[in-house]
């Protein structure tokens, strides 16, 4: 009994971590008329009709890509859901958690790598004027309001 509360307060206190952060940051509106990247379409200074085309595949890439992320990300936190309920060894926890941790990880490197790879479609005008609208435009001033979201991007 003892060793079940302990893991049930390890869960919380993860998922609390884990996700308190990204739900505090959100916003009322979030997920109502949020584009995010494709915002950049609209508000970078003279386009050209092929670097729109580049910009909006990458960003259909991504998207496509991030689908099969986020189930995996989920079936990760059912997997330790599940272990935490059944009580089972703490190792066996502290490895799922570790996952978690990875997983999150490698998100954050694939978004940064989408932006930059954006920014190489880029010419140095466009770039500079990003610069000016300070990191995390995207989705803090242009985008879904998660302020905080993108602020490591280094345009």
């Amino acid at each position: 009994m003892k060793q079940r509360t302990l893991s049930l307060i390890t869960l919380a206190a993860l998922a609390m971590t884990l996700f308190a952060g990204t739900a505090l940051a959100r916003g009322p509106h979030h997920g109502k008329n949020c584009e995010g990247s494709p915002r950049i379409l609209e508000i970078i200074p003279d386009l050209t009709d092929n670097q729109k085309a580049e910009i909006e595949t990458l960003i259909e890439q991504k998207r496509s890509a991030m689908k099969d992320e986020r189930k995996k990300g989920l079936k990760l936190m059912i997997e330790l859901k599940k272990l935490v309920e059944d009580d089972v060894a703490e190792p066996k926890v502290h490895a799922k958690i570790d996952q978690i941790a990875e997983h999150r990880a490698t998100g954050m490197k694939k978004r940064y790598a989408h932006h930059r790879e954006i920014a190489k479609v880029l010419t140095e005008e466009q770039r500079e004027y990003l610069k000016e609208l300070g990191p995390g435009f995207m989705m803090h001033k242009f985008g879904c309001g998660r302020k905080g979201h993108g602020q490591m991007h280094g345009w």
